[in-house]
């Protein structure tokens, strides 16, 4: 199988054998332990995993009590392999967009660790998961930014979050930001080490599937790397909650 995107199951799987867990997100347990920080554990608590992958991340949450996790992801073969992998979790096969329509849930908190670049419409993605915020409820996105782009060459993310704009896309879509925080130099320091991981598990990935895929992983993220060692490419911590 050619792997042509890190975005899909064998990606994922592969990753999972570079971090030494099923994450898809730069930082593995310390990124959890930084976007959850000052979070209240409460097992009542219904949470979104939005992208959540196969799952690694939402099995460490509900486990640690933060709350009962669903997680939600566009990706139809993604999700049978999280079902496998987390039978005692629950997962929707769905567009954020599109979540209205796939469940009857309505959540106190809404966490994405790296999807919100994906989307095509980030106020399309705000709006819908309003729509099933229960009163009070709170989001967290801890994603990759464009704060105005130094330099031509264009980023390696389909959609980054613009830092200008986000105060109001939030405001517009019925949500206040509540803490801002840039974290460039966390992703800078957590993608040097997953360089220097991939290229310790080289015969590992290649074993998986071939060189190739080796080649194709351990250049899509130097090239990311690349990108913030040069300060192309931005990050940030954003809470917010619903407006009342």
């Amino acid at each position: 199988m050619k792997l042509k995107r890190m975005n899909s199951v064998l990606g994922k799987k592969i990753l999972a054998e570079i971090r030494g867990c099923n994450f898809a997100h730069p930082g593995e347990e310390k990124a959890i332990e930084l976007v959850f920080k000052d979070v209240p554990k409460d097992s009542q608590k219904m949470i979104l995993d939005v992208g959540c992958g196969i799952g690694g991340t939402a099995s460490i949450i509900q486990n640690s009590g933060y709350g009962k996790v669903v997680g939600l992801d566009i990706d139809e073969p993604t999700i049978r392999e999280a079902k496998i992998l987390y039978p005692n979790l629950e997962f929707i096969v769905s567009a954020v967009d599109d979540i209205c329509d796939k469940t009857s849930y309505h959540f106190d908190l809404f966490y994405l660790l790296t999807s919100f670049y994906a989307f095509p419409d980030h106020n399309q993605a705000l709006q819908s998961l309003r729509k099933i915020a229960k009163p009070n409820a709170e989001i967290m996105i801890f994603d990759y930014a464009d704060n105005g782009f130094n330099g031509a060459k264009k980023h390696n993310f389909s959609n980054p979050l613009k830092t200008q704009t986000i105060n109001e896309i939030f405001n517009k879509n019925g949500w206040e930001i509540t803490s801002f925080q840039d974290i460039t130099d966390f992703f800078t320091e957590s993608y040097i080490y997953l360089v220097d991981k991939i290229q310790g598990k080289k015969e590992a990935i290649i074993s998986m599937n071939d060189k190739e895929s080796y080649e194709f992983v351990f250049n899509s993220y130097s090239n990311i790397l690349d990108d913030y060692l040069n300060k192309r490419s931005s990050a940030v911590l954003i809470k917010g909650k619903l407006k009342s």
